[in-house]
């Protein structure tokens, strides 16, 4: 596990730490669902989720091929654009 040097507290601190990102990317993936092809930017699922980690969880998705880029960019708060991340499959027509 990533940042588990072998020693009893680090490790449980490690295992704690994989399975609570577990947990956020599973929170994050059903959003993307729920929304469909409406989709979520970073700054939208921090929002929705109320979490600051709420872009790592969603970068871990798309690394995973589960949530991918809908091709759309929607306005930040900030006037940035971002871009619309779907669920896989999402913005299939038909969806």
């Amino acid at each position: 596990l990533p940042g588990h040097h072998g020693r009893g507290t680090e490790m449980d601190a490690a295992i704690a730490a994989h399975a609570t990102a577990g947990a956020l990317r599973l929170r994050v993936l059903e959003a993307l669902q729920e929304r469909g092809s409406e989709g979520l930017t970073y700054c939208e699922a921090q929002g929705v989720l109320g979490l600051a980690s709420a872009q790592q969880r969603l970068s871990d998705l798309v690394q995973r091929g589960l949530a991918v880029d809908s091709g759309r960019r929607r306005r930040t708060p900030r006037g940035a654009w971002a871009t619309v991340w779907v669920a896989s499959g999402a913005s299939e027509p038909g969806r």
